[in-house]
């Protein structure tokens, strides 16, 4: 359990190592990208699906015509639909906010890969002296290791999402397990992301990064629920998670013990 503490530790001293280190900047890169798809994706997108979720209410009630305006009963059942209506399109806009939000911090990672294997990278300079020299081949390697890497684990986790999904559909009292099971299991995915830019520079394959990351899981998990937490405040899972991720893991690795082998480097 003391590597799952450090794991999560290290996520929230990677404050203090990015302002200390005049790295704070590259929290707004995040901010600006997530500003731009918000306006041009996910707003427009939750106006189209309360526009849908009119129509179908419409659709549904086509055939409803109140006999009297003046009955009691006619007008309790009206208010009783237009508050099915208000409650029913507000939970599909929750869900379609949740979903998209699991979405959209993937597509964060895909588009801020550059700037997060670059974040590591520097931070690994900055702990261990360790240069290495910039090369447009590596660096674009390197961003798009962590692209394929997030699409992996994405679609690794809405699956085990659906699967969840379709449990508590079944066995509604599941849900009770399922969500934390969900969670841990998201954390995983999210702390992998952020170990992978050092298997990178190892020159670790994929199996290779997989077996290593298994090797410290529980520093991984403990970076992962670390990360997940600080993503239920709105906006800093898109701007202040991935970049004190990538600085955790390497915090994580720089000030313990974990190699390509598991053994004691540091």
């Amino acid at each position: 359990m003391n590597s799952f503490f450090k794991g999560f530790g290290n996520f929230f001293k990677a404050f203090e190592f990015v302002f200390k280190h005049g790295l704070f900047w590259v929290y707004l890169l995040p901010l600006f990208c997530w500003a731009i798809l918000f306006v041009l994706g996910l707003y427009n997108f939750i106006e189209a699906t309360d526009l849908w979720v009119e129509s179908g209410f419409d659709k549904l009630l086509k055939n409803w015509n109140p006999k009297s305006a003046n009955d009691f009963w006619e007008k309790a059942i009206s208010w009783t639909i237009a508050g099915i209506r208000i409650i029913g399109k507000w939970l599909v806009r929750i869900m379609v906010i949740l979903l998209l939000a699991r979405i959209l911090k993937y597509v964060i990672l895909i588009i801020t890969a550059p700037i997060i294997a670059w974040v590591s990278e520097k931070a690994e300079e900055i702990i261990t002296g360790n240069s290495y020299p910039f090369r447009w081949s590596v660096f674009l390697r390197d961003s798009w290791r962590g692209i394929l890497i997030a699409l992996r684990n994405m679609f690794l986790e809405l699956c085990c999402y659906l699967a969840g999904f379709i449990i508590t559909l079944i066995f509604a009292p599941a849900g009770v397990v399922v969500a934390p099971v969900l969670f841990f299991i998201s954390a995983y995915f999210m702390g992998f992301s952020m170990y992978d830019y050092m298997a990178e520079r190892q020159k670790m394959n994929l199996s290779a990064s997989v077996r290593w990351i298994r090797q410290n899981k529980n520093e991984v998990l403990g970076l992962g629920v670390a990360y997940n937490l600080i993503s239920m405040i709105p906006v800093a899972d898109m701007v202040i998670a991935p970049v004190n991720g990538c600085v955790g893991a390497v915090l994580n690795r720089m000030t313990g013990n974990l190699n390509s082998s598991g053994e004691k480097t540091f």
